[in-house]
């Protein structure tokens, strides 16, 4: 494959850098009260930005491209048909894969472009690169404004309930590694993250804003598509929020409302696919079908694959061991001596950090005080962690790709590791 940077990155990842500064600056950083969340904010800016350069040139010379460059090559073709032929590109972004004539069919015969989940990526992309002077560089750094943005409101939502931390909420959705580098590419996750800030954006008592649910609703019609599990995760812990906790009740509008747009944006496509990742049977033969894929590749997986019992519905217990091992896997593993490839380090640091944090939590529990309203967000983040990490854990099978797949709510398993740095000092309800 000839290489994918170029003599257009020199000049227009530049480009791309400065317009990225500006549009965070403009659309997150100034917005923060503090000048020490804008210094949080500016240094994980710094450090991303340095991400960007070095994980292009460790994808281009040490593993060989990846979904990141595949990714950018399939953008850099739609844009050129985008303005070639505005026809074409509209048939792709409309009509179903299955649905596509011949002449599409040879213009989208690579993956990236004709599967279910990775169709939107491309378009998505395709339009924030410009016509004529294409770069991935560019690309790249635009890319982390979509992070900026979605980890913004992520954060903001988290800040409604622990007011008197700002800066250790900033910093744990900031300067987590692991978010950080696993967002620095052309991939699925800075549109992924984006979408889930659209929709804390309206969780965050936006009812009122036209443009809260203009986002919520795009990033519903994204999530169905890139990442439907994350969706159905989500209204899984809010309907546990209001089981659990009955003060959460009058607050029915912010816990039932991502299940409420997504009924809305309900259609053939997106319905179907969201209600495999519903279905236990799906997840059951999702879980063989990778365990015997991982067994007939244990040789490419280089070490970084891992397996977990097999199990059918009809065994309850064996499903409850798998999804402890599952919850296991994504939250605490690869442990220190698991590492068999470069790139699994900075996730064995982290997880190893993450162990100390989970047992201090634990010593500490009946010390940790907090407010009606803080236990209301701890259940929502314990239950969605939780869903997520046993559908991510039960559907992966690589330490790499449990590492980028993870990340969406790793922030909230961080705050809930960190609850004895969060309480504070006044009477509230003990956690235990």
């Amino acid at each position: 494959m000839p290489p994918i940077l170029s003599i257009a990155d020199l000049y227009m990842g530049g480009l791309g850098l400065l317009l990225a500064i500006l549009l965070c600056q403009h659309l997150v950083i100034r917005k923060l009260p503090t000048r020490e969340e804008r210094n949080i904010l500016w240094f994980s800016f710094a450090i991303k930005s340095v991400m960007v350069v070095l994980s292009a040139l460790m994808y281009q010379y040490y593993y060989a491209y990846g979904d990141t460059f595949g990714y950018y090559m399939c953008a850099s073709e739609l844009n050129q048909l985008l303005y070639s032929d505005p026809s074409a590109w509209l048939q792709i972004a409309l009509q179903n894969p299955s649905e596509y004539n011949l002449e599409l069919r040879q213009l989208t015969e690579y993956r990236y472009y004709r599967s279910f989940s990775t169709r939107w990526v491309n378009i998505f992309y395709s339009l924030l690169l410009v016509p004529g002077s294409h770069s991935y560089l560019w690309l790249a750094f635009l890319s982390q404004v979509l992070v900026f943005v979605g980890l913004k409101q992520m954060s903001d939502f988290a800040m409604r309930y622990f007011t008197e931390k700002p800066l250790i909420v900033r910093g744990i959705f900031f300067l987590v590694p692991s978010l950080l580098f696993w967002s620095c590419g052309v991939m699925k996750e800075p549109i992924v993250l984006w979408s889930i800030g659209g929709i804390f954006y309206l969780l965050s008592s936006r009812l009122h804003s036209a443009i809260g649910w203009l986002w919520a609703a795009v990033a519903c019609f994204l999530l169905i598509h890139l990442k439907a599990y994350l969706l159905a995760t989500m209204i899984g812990a809010g309907v546990l929020t209001l089981v659990l906790r009955k003060q959460s009740r009058k607050y029915v509008y912010r816990w039932a409302l991502p299940g409420v747009i997504f009924l809305v944006l309900l259609y053939r496509e997106g319905g179907a696919q969201i209600q495999r990742y519903l279905s236990l049977r799906f997840l059951e033969s999702r879980l063989h079908d990778l365990q015997d894929s991982q067994i007939r590749h244990t040789g490419l997986a280089g070490g970084s694959g891992y397996t977990i019992e097999q199990f059918t519905i009809d065994e309850p217990l064996q499903a409850i061991l798998s999804s402890v091992a599952a919850f296991n896997y994504s939250a605490f593993r690869p442990y220190l001596w698991e590492a068999k490839k470069l790139i699994n380090l900075l996730a064995v640091m982290e997880n190893t950090f993450f162990i100390g944090l989970a047992l201090y939590a634990l010593y500490s529990i009946k010390k940790i005080k907090l407010s009606s309203k803080q236990i209301e967000f701890v259940i929502f983040a314990l239950c969605w962690t939780v869903l997520l990490f046993i559908v991510v854990g039960l559907t992966s099978f690589n330490y790499g790709t449990l590492s980028r797949y993870r990340i969406i709510c790793l922030p909230y398993f961080v705050m809930l590791l960190l609850l004895p740095f969060l309480s504070d000092k006044r009477p509230r309800i003990s956690l235990s």
